[in-house]
C-alpha cells in the first residue's frame, strides 16, 4: 500500500475505534445480523425438509417468498433503527 494511503487508512481506523456512536452502530448491526442469519439458517433446514415431500412444493415455495418478504422488512427495520435521526 503506498505510505500516504496506509496513513489515512490508519487514520480513519483510529477515528472511528473512537467513535461511540460507530461503535455503537456496529455492534447493533452485528447482533441483528446474527440473529437475521440464525433465523435463516434455521428456516433454510425447514424449507429443505419440506421439499423433500414433492406434494408440499407449492406451500413450501409460499413459505420462501413470506420468508424472503418478512426478511426484507426486518433487515429494513433494523437499519432504520440504527441509522434513525443520526445524519
Amino acid at each position: 500500500m503506498l505510505p500516504w494511503r496506509q496513513m489515512i487508512h490508519t487514520q480513519l481506523v483510529e477515528a472511528l475505534s473512537n467513535n461511540r456512536m460507530f461503535q455503537k452502530f456496529a455492534q447493533t448491526t452485528d447482533q441483528k445480523i446474527s440473529e437475521l442469519t440464525g433465523k435463516g439458517a434455521q428456516r433454510a433446514n425447514q424449507m429443505q425438509n419440506e421439499m423433500s415431500n414433492p406434494e408440499a412444493m407449492e406451500e413450501t415455495k409460499a413459505k420462501v417468498l413470506t420468508f424472503l418478504e418478512e426478511f426484507r422488512k426486518e433487515l429494513g427495520e433494523g437499519v432504520n433503527k440504527s441509522f434513525r435521526g443520526k445524519r
